[in-house]
């Protein structure tokens, strides 16, 4: 929820890559052995962001 607020991307949209792999929604960031120091990317899933685009008003 945190990260939502912060980035402006929706939990659902999420991916974040820890180590080099996707990480799933199932894991707690703790428990595959994310800490102090460590980074962990987020990005925002594709196929959300193109139908966010597609939604968008036309303007000229």
């Amino acid at each position: 929820m945190m990260i939502a607020i912060v980035s402006g991307i929706e939990a659902i949209e999420q991916r974040l890559l820890f180590k080099g792999k996707e990480r799933e929604d199932k894991e707690y960031l703790h428990m595959i052995g994310v800490g102090d120091g460590d980074k962990v990317f987020l990005l925002q899933d594709p196929s959300f962001k193109e139908q966010k685009l597609l939604h968008l008003p036309i303007t000229v």
